[in-house]
């Protein structure tokens, strides 16, 4: 199910999507046969919200609209080359993505529904690197980051990327999800080996590496955030870090390898972004 799919969408886009993936962040929006569609993307049943966006204007909402159509109902897909000219900030591109990561949220969700994102890195058309599916079964309504780790068979570098985002499991070959079962997504990147992530086009935080082994760091383009909280597998704050610079950097000497949460809170206590990092020593 998953290579048709891959197949017959690359030949829709084959004539639409750009050299690099553009407009990762979802700002810049065309009208298409399709109809209105982020530009170097193609998606069925999306469309643009422009209220509550995790940074800038405009984000994707991926819905899905019948329990009886084609599995492709509530598919929202990119492919394209990667080249030198792919960091927007400036560094070249010489080394291969760990991850996708971005931000997400859902609504709709009935019991048994998941939503999901996945992804291929390819060289001349010969599988390079699986990304570990991200998968969500509840309904989350506050933006929350997510991670699409690769898994790497070669030693090649790839030089194609295919994203695919789903609101409906019929796509994946279950499903079909509720009716209105709704995947937002907005401000996709790549983080590269340095775990420097030189990809992130208008994102108000970033919390990286993950897994973590020494220090996790914190960068915030919110002004208003203030704190860092940290919660282990029993729901109990462990610790808290004031934001008081640009990047916060978390020392995990102290830390037992394990699956831990956080949350960046304002000064009114509210949750700006909440999300789990994992340590592994």
């Amino acid at each position: 199910m998953i290579k048709n799919l891959l197949l017959t969408i690359a030949l829709v886009l084959s004539i639409a999507v750009q050299a690099q993936i553009p407009n990762m962040s979802f700002e810049t929006w065309t009208t298409t046969p399709f109809g209105l569609q982020p530009v170097g993307w193609l998606g069925i049943t999306v469309n643009q919200q422009t209220t509550g966006a995790q940074q800038g204007t405009s984000y994707v909402r991926i819905i899905t609209t019948s329990t009886s159509s084609p599995a492709y109902d509530g598919v929202f897909y990119a492919t394209s080359n990667i080249t030198p000219t792919m960091a927007t900030s400036g560094v070249p591109y010489t080394q291969r993505p760990v991850s996708l990561n971005g931000f997400y949220k859902t609504s709709g969700l009935g019991v048994g529904d998941t939503v999901q994102v996945y992804s291929l890195l390819l060289e001349t058309g010969n599988l390079v690197a699986i990304g570990t599916t991200f998968y969500e079964t509840n309904n989350v309504p506050v933006w929350t980051s997510f991670s699409v780790p690769y898994s790497y068979f070669s030693v090649l570098n790839p030089d194609t990327v295919h994203i695919i985002a789903s609101s409906n499991e019929q796509c994946f070959g279950g499903g079909p999800n509720a009716i209105g079962s709704t995947l937002d997504l907005d401000n996709l990147s790549f983080m590269l080996t340095t775990r420097v992530d030189v990809m992130s086009v208008g994102t108000a935080f970033m919390v990286y590496p993950n897994p973590a082994s020494s220090e996790l760091n914190v960068v915030s383009k919110d002004e208003t955030a203030t704190t860092i909280s940290i919660i282990d597998v029993t729901g109990r704050t462990i610790d808290e870090i004031s934001i008081e610079n640009e990047k916060t950097r978390i020392d995990l000497e102290k830390y037992a390898s394990g699956i831990y949460s956080y949350s960046i809170l304002n000064s009114d206590r509210s949750i700006l972004l909440k999300s789990k990092f994992t340590v592994s020593k």
